[in-house]
């Protein structure tokens, strides 16, 4: 384990290169930088054979720290999104072959849905690809409930219309930890990429992007 006996001002609370492959695809604007659990592993003597608890364990930054040094770790946590990626980001048995099969498919299947729907993304990487499956799932909508529950201006009405075809197309997996997987990397790109939303640190609306990648991001990020 890389011990951390002090961390200086200007990086107590950013994250750092070396941790960005783990921690940076799916993380919590005001959640703690993983080398700061790495300083309190070492600060109170962690030892293999003890276990970490933490009850709020948020995206799974201390359980991801404490699963790279072989301490055993537990955490709760209680926002479904939240336990979501944590569970995601602990879970290291997928082999990568069964994640490009899969991703693969789920590409070909939203390709034919943003065909179908007219969400066509103009990008290189899917220039020349056409569909072999149909897409055969209802339109990509949200119910009204759902429209009542979602904050005026945070996203606009074609992304979200990519992005809800092509969570429909992750639904269709029948393996749980890559279908999983998906979902959290979903869920990123509809932050990070697809909405009209910002951090500072509070959330606010931003100005409305009448379009926007999503498959692209989507891909970059899973492979």
């Amino acid at each position: 384990m890389q011990e951390i006996t002090e961390i200086g001002n200007s990086v107590r609370n950013q994250l750092l290169e070396q941790d960005r492959a783990i921690h940076a695809w799916y993380q919590f604007v005001l959640g703690y930088p993983p080398h700061l659990v790495r300083y309190y592993l070492n600060k109170f003597n962690v030892e293999k054979g003890m276990s970490v608890l933490d009850p709020f364990c948020g995206m799974g930054t201390t359980n991801v720290e404490c699963k790279k040094t072989g301490f055993h770790s537990v955490g709760i946590e209680a926002n479904p999104i939240a336990h979501l990626a944590s569970k995601v980001k602990t879970n290291w048995n997928i082999e990568p072959i069964h994640i490009d099969h899969h991703l693969a498919e789920v590409i070909d299947l939203a390709l034919a849905g943003f065909e179908k729907f007219d969400l066509e993304e103009p990008t290189e990487f899917f220039l020349n690809q056409k569909p072999v499956r149909r897409f055969e799932l209802p339109p990509p909508e949200l119910s009204p409930e759902q429209r009542e529950i979602l904050p005026s201006g945070f996203i606009s009405d074609r992304p979200l219309r990519k992005l809800l075809l092509l969570g429909q197309c992750i639904q269709t997996i029948e393996r749980t930890d890559i279908r999983e997987l998906f979902l959290v990397a979903l869920a990123s790109v509809a932050i990070h990429d697809a909405s009209n939303v910002a951090f500072g640190p509070e959330i606010y609306a931003t100005k409305p992007k009448a379009d926007t990648m999503v498959l692209t991001p989507f891909m970059l990020l899973v492979e």
